[in-house]
């Protein structure tokens, strides 16, 4: 049974332009899925893709990103930082991918 509130489409692909690779290949972005039903939800995240690998693997979940984030910087091919920025809220942090350190750098606002 269909409900109001039920998305009727959505669509997804890669957030913004932002993105960084490493010396091996493996790819980080910003990712987004919108659905619309009664209105629009719009999901954001994280993700990283493993050169030779078909899926991508959500690394973290996060509230819309204001400014120039996110920013990747990739210390070495193992070693991956994610700046968010100032954010409400950040979910799912992936800290381990393989061989692949991940940190994170951002500011909690809003009520805590």
């Amino acid at each position: 049974m269909w409900g109001a509130s039920e998305p009727t489409g959505c669509d997804e692909g890669p957030g913004t332009e932002q993105s960084s690779t490493n010396g091996r290949g493996d790819v980080v972005e910003e990712y987004m899925k919108a659905c619309t039903g009664f209105g629009t939800i719009i999901d954001y995240s994280i993700v990283l893709q493993l050169k030779g690998d078909e899926k991508m693997m959500t690394l973290a979940t996060h509230e819309w990103l204001r400014y120039d984030y996110p920013q990747f910087t990739w210390i070495n091919d193992d070693e991956l930082n994610i700046a968010l920025g100032n954010v409400a809220w950040v979910s799912h942090k992936v800290e381990k991918v393989g061989s692949i350190r991940i940190t994170y750098s951002y500011t909690k606002t809003g009520w805590w």
